[in-house]
This record gives C-alpha cells, structure tokens and sequence, in this order.
C-alpha cells in the first residue's frame, strides 16, 4: 500500500540519514497528509508538518509539500506551518533546530529564471 510504502521509505531511507528532509511532489490529499503525519508521529520516531489546507480543491496535481523533522530534535511550542501556496508548489514552517528558530521553506520551483525569480518575489511578500 501507499502507507506501506511511505513508511517504509521514512524509516529505511530518511531517519537514518537526516534530521530534516523536506519532501515535495507528494500528490497527496489533505486528508491523506493528515493521516501520515499521524501514524508518523504515531511512531515516535519523527513528526511530519504539512499544509493545513491543502490546495485549492483538495488535490494537489502533482505538488504538495511537507516537512519531516526526526523525534531527536523536541518540537517547539510555535512549530508550524505559517503559510503555504495554494498550488501546493510551497510551504514555510516555523521550527526550533538545536534550540534555534528558524524558518524552512520548501519549494518546488519553476523551471526558468525568469518564473523562479517571481516565484520567490511573491513567495517573500506572502511571508513577510
């Protein structure tokens, strides 16, 4: 199954070699981040942050991100996702990463300079 699999691909392939892996191009439905990021921090192992809406009509057409952070490294009371693009092409989390703040943003971005420089540009505004 895709739950087999995700897990599989986590506990196999991520933890063992990061604290922090930022995934894109997930394909998945709100309701399906949902339920991996429970049954992940289920384990005990790691918790994974995703967008709280989802796109725009609950698919993501390819995109999608999302944030796994190993359980070595405690959440903070702020630990969020603060903002997300409503294609699922990015989000950004506020997290603590060996007591530091800081703000991850994961992107899956265009393909030319040109669209790359607008996507940060209107990314940047969103956020600050």
């Amino acid at each position: 199954s895709l739950q087999q699999a995700f897990e599989s691909y986590v506990h196999e392939c991520v933890l063992p070699k990061a604290s922090m892996h930022g995934l894109i191009e997930t394909w998945w439905s709100k309701d399906r981040a949902d339920a991996f990021a429970r049954r992940l921090s289920d384990t005990g192992k790691a918790r994974m942050l995703v967008p709280r809406q989802g796109t725009r009509d609950g698919r993501t057409r390819g995109t999608g991100c999302a944030l796994i952070i190993s359980s070595e490294h405690p959440p903070s009371i702020d630990e969020e996702v603060i903002w997300e693009r409503s294609d699922g092409k990015a989000m950004a989390a506020n997290v603590t990463w060996r007591k530091r703040k800081m703000l991850v943003l994961i992107t899956h971005l265009p393909h030319t300079d040109r669209e790359r420089e607008a996507f940060y540009t209107e990314t940047r505004e969103a956020i600050f």
